[in-house]
């Protein structure tokens, strides 16, 4: 009887073998993802937020209010994310 071969998945340049071999790189890796995807999460709901705002007092569409703040972010040379809360805080793009 012959052995059948099994298929090993590779992602991110790691076989899902090697994650097995080494929980502990596997457990810290995995605490990691799941502290940026909060991270992502809390700035995706600041810039969202702020879009709202700015399309409330603007009276302008998602794409318009988007717009804005990232020119301002370019302009200011200041992360968008950053921005965001500014704007949040403050109601307005600062000046």
């Amino acid at each position: 009887m012959g052995h059948s071969a099994q298929r090993v998945e590779i992602r991110d340049g790691v076989s899902e073998q090697d994650r097995f071999d080494c929980p502990q790189q596997t457990v810290a890796a995995l605490l990691e993802e799941v502290a940026n995807l909060k991270l992502a999460l809390e700035h995706s709901r600041d810039i969202g937020a702020a879009i709202g705002i700015l399309m409330a007092t603007r009276k302008v569409t998602r794409e318009a209010a988007f717009d804005l703040l990232r020119q301002a972010s370019q302009c200011s040379n200041v992360k968008l994310r950053v921005l965001a809360l500014d704007v949040v805080e403050q109601g307005c793009i600062p000046e």
